[in-house]
């Protein structure tokens, strides 16, 4: 990390928190001759804390608790409840015009004093690459120019840069047709977050022209790649410790092998996959993967070209169709075999000549054709939108234990039926983590403005839809694709071994699955003298099916409610106050302990 960053957000901070309070700040606008300009900014500042205790069955075995991995504990570990973060973040947007070009530039820092510093977790540190997720980061984001010509009648406006493109008609629910931009998904879980900060903009070239007065063509090239960040391992909302940015150890050890076996000295760097302690005879190093640097794709071949249509004669519908060829956002997970040490068994009996690894990678070349709708129903007020989305060679991960069995040799382990799904390999070879399958996906939003009633000046509601299908599934005998919470083997005669605590009893992956999702808000203008509020609440139900990996959209039985109250006051401040609670899908739902409130106030000048 950029060791001068810690004083320069110190100073951003503390400079534009001065100028928002002084009594004469304001956005600035302003005009040189046929320049014009607008310059604006938003601080804020927030804090989110746990309300609930660290359930046992999230936690490994060997971490003090009753769960068969230690993979994906170290976040719940690091945070007991109470103070999780205490966030001060701005953001400031300039934008350029000159007669019909111009120019927009978005810029972000923030600084949370809970999780700035690699030690300040209760057990496990916070890597570079977290700090800069969680910490502290000062960062561009949109940075664009644009032109706005007119080719015979027809209107074309086209942009060049860092920026944000969002196709589809989605609201909630992912994986549908807006996957042209990637997420930062620790920035969402910041207090006050901001989808604009969250959202990462990606250097393409994009166009929108005008060809009739109902239809329209738009297209993109991407000249630059980049991908989702998830939550960084250690930190509060991670539930992998392997995968994201900085983990380094994936364990194999059914919750019995500490992943940090120095902890008890006080060594909190040395994972097991760098130890070189035995259980036994057995070094606890030959049951994990070190991690191999990640595989990134090429930055260019990731284009896309959609048409929209306004028909009048259809209930003044608009109409969209799509293509988008795209590199995955999301990481899957591969390995590299070990050379076992010769004449022994396999990894868990002897100490390899050269342990397994493992790498992240993002498939390329995934195609997307869609078709969406957008309405009115009548004089229902009722707004009704939707789309399909039909993706080709999508990489769905292969379940982790299959992975790393095979990495491990467990084909070696003298005992029939125990060689993983995905085969016997040789030693020091790739073990592919994924196949590719296409996938659907349908989703319908509802919305609906209700006009004043019980003293408030409307209500919005909104319900969104989704169900999503992998074609060619293969049946879970054959091979287990990833879903969260499958920790044990799926495979009766690996679970027999000794050294492995049963058969896993979660549902692993399905063909098809679906949930909802609704929202709830009320809008009270001036309830307190000039203060507008708020309130509102969200729910969230994934109905049937668990969704293969990565980053699939339902697990069967997860539930979510969040309960919460905005403030608003002359436009220029904002308060918030909301309550989280996870539940449902038993240990599926590795959020399920981390219920949290959090509260936010921001001013914009």
């Amino acid at each position: 990390m950029n060791k001068k960053k810690p004083r320069l957000l110190y100073l951003v901070f503390f400079s534009m928190t001065t100028v928002a309070l002084s009594p004469a700040s304001f956005a600035v606008s302003f005009n040189y001759e046929e320049i014009q300009g607008h310059f604006d900014s938003t601080v804020t500042y927030g804090q989110t804390y746990r309300t609930q205790r660290r359930a046992s069955n999230l936690i490994g075995l060997s971490n003090g608790g009753t769960a068969f991995s230690v993979n994906g504990d170290d976040g719940n570990l690091n945070y007991d409840t109470g103070l999780i973060s205490n966030t001060f973040r701005f953001t400031s947007e300039l934008d350029l015009r000159y007669r019909n070009f111009g120019g927009f530039l978005r810029f972000t820092g923030f600084k949370d004093t809970k999780n700035d510093k690699a030690s300040d977790p209760e057990r496990t540190d916070l890597t570079e690459q977290a700090l800069e997720q969680v910490g502290e980061d000062l960062k561009l984001l949109d940075a664009y120019v644009w032109g706005n010509f007119t080719i015979g009648n027809n209107p074309v406006d086209i942009r060049v840069g860092d920026q944000v493109l969002s196709w589809g008609e989605s609201t909630f629910i992912q994986n549908g047709v807006n996957i042209i931009n990637p997420v930062d998904v620790a920035q969402l879980r910041t207090p006050g977050a901001e989808l604009r900060n969250a959202l990462i903009p990606v250097g393409m070239v994009s166009l929108n022209a005008g060809v009739t007065p109902d239809i329209s063509v738009e297209a993109f090239y991407q000249y630059n790649y980049d991908k989702i960040r998830i939550d960084p391992p250690g930190s509060f909302f991670s539930t992998n410790d392997f995968v994201g940015d900085g983990g380094s150890c994936a364990l194999l050890g059914f919750g019995s092998i500490p992943d940090y076996p120095l902890l008890a000295v006080g060594d909190r760097s040395t994972t097991t996959c760098q130890s070189t302690l035995f259980m036994g005879p057995i070094p606890l190093s030959a049951f994990g993967a070190s991690r191999s640097p990640d595989r990134r794709p090429d930055d260019g071949g990731q284009y896309g070209a959609a048409l929209r249509w306004y028909s009048p004669a259809i209930n003044n519908t608009e109409f969209g169709f799509f293509f988008i060829n795209y590199h995955s956002r999301l990481p899957i997970i591969s390995a590299i075999s070990s050379t076992p040490a010769p004449g022994v068994g396999s990894p868990p009996l002897n100490n390899p000549v050269a342990p397994a690894t493992y790498f992240i990678e993002y498939p390329e070349d995934i195609k997307v054709y869609a078709v969406s709708f957008n309405t009115q129903l009548g004089t229902t007020g009722w707004a009704l939108q939707g789309e399909y989305s039909f993706k080709n060679d999508v990489p769905l991960q292969v379940d982790d234990n299959e992975l790393l069995a095979a990495a491990l040799h467990f084909d070696l382990i003298p005992v029939p039926g125990v060689a993983s799904q995905l085969g016997a390999f040789g030693n020091g070879v790739e073990v592919p983590g994924f196949i590719r399958r296409n996938v659907s996906q349908l989703q319908m939003t509802a919305t609906r403005i209700f006009g004043p009633a019980l003293g408030s000046d409307q209500t919005l509601l909104l319900a969104e839809f989704a169900i999503s299908h992998v074609h060619g599934m293969p049946k879970q005998e054959d091979l287990r694709l990833e879903a969260p919470g499958t920790s044990l083997p799926g495979n009766p005669a690996v679970a027999a071994l000794p050294f492995v605590p049963g058969l896993e009893t979660n549902g692993f992956a399905d063909a098809t699955s679906w949930g909802y999702r609704i929202l709830l808000r009320t809008d009270f203008n001036r309830a307190i003298g000039p203060v507008n509020l708020q309130p509102r609440i969200s729910w969230r139900h994934d109905v049937n099916g668990n969704s293969p990996g990565p980053g699939g959209n339902f697990i069967e039985g997860n539930k979510a409610v969040s309960v919460g109250l905005g403030a608003e006051y002359l436009n220029e401040w904002e308060a918030d106050l909301s309550y989280t609670s996870f539940f449902g899908a038993g240990t599926q739902n590795l959020l399920y302990d981390r219920d949290f409130v959090s509260f936010s106030i921001s001013y914009s000048f």
